[in-house]
């Protein structure tokens, strides 16, 4: 059995209500807004991957938390996502250049480690941008978003192997394993 696999980083109840207080009066009428649950910080999406390869994964994961201290995410802005100069459909909380860099360095070293046990076929080229998708769209809701985020800082307890189920209603999480930072 093959399961759609990502490497995250879940948010802290307290920091996803501070986020929702700034989106609140956000209309979106042409799309939905995602349940508060499933607001996270994807590290690395893995794919489909066979269930045997889940212990390797595991591994590779509590190898680069030793590697780490726990990061400092900062969530700075809403804006639209991913690219607001091209047809947006998404609305995001992104991360500070500073937590970018730190997840991409463990995105690197996770996905490195994973090429090399034959996990992954190749690494992702593209730059790390921390960001959670708090609501999609066909059409965007408002010219020019971008808002500041206050207090949006937490420093993550554990990088969470994850799985995406797809549903007609929407996909749902299932954390597999929680490996705390050391």
């Amino acid at each position: 059995m093959k399961h759609r696999l990502f490497v995250a980083i879940n948010i802290p109840d307290d920091i996803k209500n501070g986020i929702e207080v700034e989106v609140d009066n956000i209309n979106l009428e042409n799309g939905r807004w995602m349940p508060l649950e499933n607001w996270h910080i994807t590290v690395s999406f893995l794919d489909y991957q066979p269930e045997e390869k889940i212990p390797q994964i595991i591994e590779v994961i509590k190898q680069t938390t030793k590697s780490f201290f726990p990061p400092e995410i900062r969530m700075d802005k809403i804006v639209y996502g991913p690219d607001p100069s091209i047809q947006p459909r998404m609305i995001w909380a992104t991360g500070s250049e500073k937590t970018s860099e730190f997840l991409g360095e463990i995105r690197h070293r996770i996905e490195t480690e994973l090429v090399k046990r034959g996990v992954l076929c190749q690494t992702e080229k593209r730059k790390y941008n921390t960001h959670v998708t708090l609501a999609k769209f066909q059409i965007p809701p408002q010219r020019n978003l971008s808002k500041n985020l206050n207090l949006s800082v937490f420093k993550p307890e554990s990088i969470d192997l994850m799985e995406s189920i797809l549903k007609r209603t929407g996909a749902e999480y299932e954390v597999l394993e929680r490996v705390a930072f050391d």
